[in-house]
């Protein structure tokens, strides 16, 4: 017995959840989303909001597959610069208007993080919305929801997807999921999108995939439900100790925790040895992880968590 249906039912009202909306219905689908919060965005809305330009694909792709040292097969790779090629022109068909990425006050960043990488030269910069200033997310958000809504794609909030339906030959055929007024269930003709997330908010997958339990910066929405309905129905994972980690600190007042950024070139980071372990101004964000998720095996602990920061008066 279904309560609703449609051609595709989308699990999660984020960027890709949206961006997969507008596609069906733009290719003539009736499209549903559920979504578990009041409101949508996702880890869209607390990203930097920016698309990557592709210069040429081979190079690009060569590029990312050194950067991913082998982890991911050159096929995938090569379908991800193939179409993130298109991300620019697709919002601007939408009726958005781009341009390179900046932030004021600061240099141009880099093309590549890693120009001595090969096919370095085949990635250019960052494309962003017109004048979306430093709520670039938010911004990127608003554009791909307003779309979604022109569309009259229908949204169910405070409704977050519980398990995935199969007929006798194992084909995915809709979704059961909690409402506010109770357990529904929702026929999928065509298809079923699961974009709700990753496990960052989820501790027990932190450990289990990851080794460590982070603070998570991202959504809270973020609890791997996908991955879980996914693995009931038979799919295997793949690539689940990838982890994008910023450095920051955590106060008891605040459930999130906050990024760090220094201002100014004046310090240093050291463990709690007070021994420097970085080079501070020449590693990534992003990659903070990989600097700091250091085992002693000698001493059985993780000297550089937490981390300390030694700056001067000016900083």
């Amino acid at each position: 017995m279904w309560d609703k249906e449609a051609d595709v039912v989308i699990v999660g009202c984020g960027g890709a959840g949206a961006t997969a909306a507008i596609a069906a219905r733009d290719a003539g689908a009736e499209v549903i989303i559920l979504e578990k919060h009041s409101q949508g965005g996702g880890n869209t809305r607390l990203a930097g909001g920016t698309l990557r330009e592709f210069l040429d694909v081979e190079s690009a792709a060569t590029y990312m597959e050194a950067v991913c040292l082998g982890t991911v097969n050159r096929d995938v790779v090569q379908s991800f610069v193939e179409e993130g090629i298109k991300n620019p022109d697709w919002v601007k068909e939408l009726g958005g208007e781009l341009e390179h990425f900046a932030v004021e006050g600061f240099p141009p960043a880099p093309n590549v993080i890693f120009p001595h990488l090969p096919g370095a030269d085949g990635v250019g910069g960052r494309y962003q919305l017109k004048g979306v200033g430093k709520m670039g997310g938010i911004n990127l958000w608003s554009f791909l929801q307003q779309k979604v809504e022109d569309r009259r794609v229908e949204v169910l909030f405070n409704t977050a997807a519980r398990r995935l339906k199969k007929n006798e030959s194992s084909h995915i055929i809709g979704v059961q999921a909690n409402a506010p007024g109770g357990e529904i269930m929702i026929k999928a003709r065509r298809a079923v999108i699961l974009a709700c997330g990753g496990f960052g908010h989820n501790p027990h997958m932190q450990l289990q995939h990851l080794g460590l339990k982070f603070c998570d910066q991202g959504h809270p929405g973020n609890t791997g439900d996908g991955i879980r309905m996914a693995q009931e129905v038979g799919a295997d994972l793949w690539h689940m100790s990838a982890v994008a980690c910023t450095l920051g600190y955590k106060v008891p007042e605040h459930e999130p925790p906050i990024q760090a950024k220094m201002p100014a070139p004046g310090y240093v980071i050291v463990d709690q040895n007070g021994k420097r372990f970085m080079n501070e101004a020449g590693t990534d964000m992003h990659a903070m992880a990989l600097m700091v998720c250091h085992l002693d095996f000698a001493t059985v602990t993780y000297p550089r968590i937490p981390a300390y920061v030694i700056f001067d008066e000016n900083t």
